[in-house]
């Protein structure tokens, strides 16, 4: 027990200083583990037919990767664009009494890269992400179908187009075609 609050409580420590970093690891965490439950429960569901799953299963593996990476990177560039406006000796964001290297600057830094990590983040998940993956997957989609189409049309057996001769026109009616 010793060992497991020691860990929780250099943790807390180290995320007390760095909400965004925790607000970013705590996010990607979860949409990691949303993902695999999607695919877990396409996989398990024995209501969708098999041929559904082998599109769906990779569609979500797809899925989880884009908008987990989206999310990671966006929310750290946007991080970044906090501590940048807010920190230096000529920072963007300047608040009196929160001088360059004091304690409330730090404090304010910290705050500011939480914050707009969280609008990256927002802005990562709820709009870049399903738009770009949006298009991926119709790309996707309809190359399945059309692969579908190909494997289809080749199990179809061939059938002889039948062109009749003369001869055949002429047995039928009992005359001759006309030229």
């Amino acid at each position: 027990m010793n060992l497991l609050s020691n860990s929780l409580l250099k943790t807390s420590v180290s995320y007390m200083k760095d909400p965004a970093r925790f607000n970013r690891i705590a996010y990607t965490m979860a949409w990691g583990a949303s993902s695999t439950g999607q695919v877990v429960s396409i996989a398990k569901n024995k209501k969708i037919p098999e041929k559904e799953k082998r599109f769906l299963i990779p569609q979500e593996i797809a899925n989880g990767i884009l908008n987990v990476s989206f999310f990671w990177t966006i929310a750290l560039l946007s991080e970044k664009f906090g501590k940048f406006i807010t920190e230096g000796k000529n920072p963007i964001v300047k608040v009196k009494g929160f001088e360059p290297g004091c304690q409330r600057q730090k404090i304010l830094v910290a705050g500011m890269s939480a914050i707009t990590g969280i609008i990256g983040g927002i802005l990562a998940s709820d709009i870049i992400a399903p738009v770009i993956r949006n298009k991926i997957a119709a790309n996707i989609q309809k190359r399945s179908i059309d692969k579908e189409k190909q494997r289809n049309q080749a199990k179809e057996p061939m059938q002889p187009k039948f062109q009749p001769n003369a001869s055949f026109y002429q047995f039928l009616n009992h005359k001759t075609l006309p030229k």
